[in-house]
């Protein structure tokens, strides 16, 4: 309507007549209430020649829209503010700055919609309120909120519904359709091709049915190509007194480079710098901070609500610093639950305090430092790289190594900040090579021994990390050397990591009994051990065996082969667990595998096992179901290559049990495929006179 206009604000409504914006009603045109008229006797107001009117009382009206009018109603073509649509009573929209808005329809007043046009002159220019001036033009004294909030509303109905949890993403990388990589800057975003080529741009919009609104401002990547910035950064990184200094500075520059990629990346690694006092750690997080600008959140002391909150729909990698275990350890165990959602990039539903539910999305790296590190389980474990930091009092750093600056912000920023935004278009340049890399490196950490998610974390920032430091594909001798490096065997992060299964059973062997011996109250692994070192003499007499299994018994536990192989003198042992017993229940308490009644999830977990066999009849002073577990799992490991293999799992007590199938080598077998192989088991036998097991027992 106003597009053609040199001019703006009201010197330009001054110079433009009435007419000239194309009224052709004349006066009546700027009545706020459009005139109706009905049709004439003998035409019919439904012709195509006549203005379409809704039904009445009386037949049909036909109501006339004066050009004017109507142009006013729709939104103009150079609308500053996007329509986004429309769910239930919320409005949403792109406002002048980029923002997403939502707006309830009782609130498009007057000083919400100058708040989203950010430019009065604009709205005095499309929706005027105008009056005759002496001189035979019209003058607008203001503008009409009425007309422009039903035009923002009428558009947004045109949209259709809009679910602003599935169509919004933040700042930081995403990953397009295509492969494509999508990185939102906050201010602009750039679309990375995934078959290479340059880059498009694009100022904050809905581009491929995503809306990207605008954000906090993120480091652009550098202008002017820098060869060797990535050789510089890890140079920085490889000055401080690593405990693997060949290993730990190269997984830290993969976190780095992955937290450029952000959401874009299948697997999110976690990396945990861990030092005392005067090993450096203030100054690390400060450079990895100054690399990485907005694209890392700096949290401290907050908790994990805020963390969610303040991530909000964005994936930026998020930074922890002082994340010591306290007492009870709520914050950090909450945060820790954070950043397992964030390694395989989910989303953590809340409700919102009107009554709408509300997500947030947790999509990139997270990275912790503290003095020391909290006891996680396997589950966290398994997704965290661990770099222990020795002190630097008296070490020097290996040739090639570039000391940061200590203690200074101004300096380290000055250095690291262009640094980091050569590293960021080191990353961009080369996305179209990192889907190959990444198969490499997660090729090399399978044949070292590591399960899938050892893979994803560990191949994952390698790939990284050669990525930038490199233009060619590892050869097989580099992805041979990482393999050796990284030996899942050999790994810290993995020292500690059990199977569920496996973790479930030793909880099981290391709870205490209720029963003294010797002034001490012995775990579950003691009597087992007690029994079957030597089952028939069991310290002298079969009575002293029956003792060791009436305890087990009371317990809701027993010592024996299955019941079809209870006369085979060669049959071997077994402990069996009951489903349901309460003794049995209240040694799982408080534990991951903890039940108030019936079966407990140990059941499931134990029946896993290698050789395990399920719902076994098992009279434990009430009738009941058994698990078996094969007695070698109660014992230490057979070193691997052992040429003795484990029943199939899952058998039922009908499957014969003197032919065991080859199940191939013992790390091909590993449940979770951790560090920690299945043990191959020893055959346990015992005199078939006297019969230690005839205890009254109906099975």
């Amino acid at each position: 309507m106003t597009g053609g206009m040199e001019m703006g604000g009201l010197d330009g409504l001054r110079s433009v007549g009435w007419d000239e914006i194309g009224d052709d009603w004349g006066d009546a045109a700027l009545d706020d209430a459009a005139p109706v008229e009905e049709a004439e006797s003998g035409e019919d107001p439904a012709d195509p020649g006549h203005d379409d009117g809704p039904p009445g009382e009386g037949g049909y009206q036909v109501v006339r829209i004066a050009r004017s009018m109507r142009l006013r109603l729709s939104l103009p073509l150079d609308c500053p503010v996007t329509p986004l649509g429309v769910l239930d009573d919320k409005f949403f929209y792109l406002d002048r700055l980029g923002q997403m808005r939502r707006i309830s329809a009782e609130k498009h007043g007057q000083n919400t919609l100058k708040s989203l046009f950010g430019d009065t002159s604009y709205l005095l220019l499309n929706w005027p309120r105008a009056k005759l001036m002496d001189d035979g033009t019209w003058e607008a004294t203001g503008w009409k909120p009425e007309e422009c909030g039903s035009a923002l509303m009428d558009a947004c109905i045109k949209k259709g519904v809009f679910e602003p949890d599935s169509k919004i993403r933040g700042a930081g990388a995403w990953k397009g359709d295509d492969g494509d990589l999508i990185v939102h800057f906050g201010s602009c975003i750039g679309v990375f091709p995934v078959k290479g080529g340059r880059p498009a741009w694009f100022k904050p919009r809905e581009l491929d049915g995503w809306i990207y609104p605008t954000r906090p401002m993120m480091p652009l990547p550098a202008r002017d190509i820098v060869p060797g910035a990535a050789a510089e950064v890890l140079a920085y990184l490889r000055s401080w007194n690593w405990e693997r200094p060949d290993v730990d500075p190269w997984l830290l520059l993969g976190f780095v480079v992955s937290c450029y990629f952000g959401a874009a990346l299948q697997w999110h690694p976690l990396f945990w710098a861990v030092g005392d006092r005067g090993t450096g750690k203030s100054t690390l997080l400060m450079m990895i901070y100054s690399l990485l600008g907005n694209f890392m959140l700096k949290i401290e002391n907050a908790t994990s609500a805020y963390i969610y909150q303040k991530v909000a729909r964005d994936s930026r990698a998020v930074g922890i610093d002082e994340a010591e275990p306290d007492e009870e350890s709520t914050r950090l165990k909450q945060q820790m639950e954070l950043a397992r959602a964030a390694a395989s990039g989910s989303t953590i539903g809340r409700g919102g305090s009107d009554g709408n539910p509300v997500e947030f999305f947790q999509n990139a790296p997270y990275f912790f430092c503290s003095i020391n590190m909290p006891g996680l389980n396997s589950a966290d474990l398994s997704r965290i790289a661990v770099g222990v930091l020795s002190p630097l009092e008296g070490w020097s750093p290996p040739d090639g190594a570039k000391t940061p600056p200590e203690e200074d912000k101004v300096i380290m920023r000055r250095i690291m900040e262009p640094l980091g935004r050569q590293l960021l278009r080191r990353c961009m340049d080369n996305w179209h090579r990192f889907p190959a890399v990444l198969r490499a490196f997660r090729g090399a950490m399978k044949a070292a021994g590591h399960s899938g998610r050892g893979a994803d974390l560990f191949g994952t920032q390698l790939a990284c990390a050669h990525l930038v430091l490199s233009d060619e594909m590892p050869t097989e001798a580099d992805l041979a050397a990482w393999g050796r490096k990284m030996q899942a065997s050999e790994l810290a992060e993995l020292s500690t990591d059990l199977p569920a299964n496996r973790a479930c059973l030793h909880h099981l062997l290391t709870m205490p009994l209720d029963v003294k011996r010797d002034g001490l109250e012995n775990i579950v692994g003691w009597w087992v051990e007690k029994y079957i070192s030597n089952p028939q003499k069991c310290e002298g007499d079969i009575s002293a065996a029956n003792d060791v299994r009436a305890v087990l018994r009371n317990f809701g536990m027993d010592v024996r082969p299955v019941p079809l192989e209870k006369d085979n003198p060669k049959a071997p042992l077994y402990l069996w667990v009951a489903y349901r017993h309460q003794q049995v229940g209240r040694l799982f308490k408080g534990s991951t595998w903890a039940c108030n009644r019936g079966a407990g999830p140990w059941v499931a977990k134990l029946k896993s096992l290698e050789g395990a066999i399920a719902n076994v009849s098992f009279h434990c002073g009430a009738p009941d179901k058994a698990v078996l577990v094969p007695i070698h799992f109660c014992q230490e490991a057979l070193p691997d290559g052992s040429d003795k293999n484990a029943p199939p799992a899952g058998r039922t007590p009908g499957n014969a049990l003197s032919t065991q199938p080859d199940l191939g080598p013992a790390s091909d077998r590993c449940a979770g495929g951790t560090a920690y192989p299945d043990p191959s088991p020893e055959d346990y036998y015992y005199d078939p006179d006297p019969d230690p097991f005839a205890l009254d027992d109906p099975t």
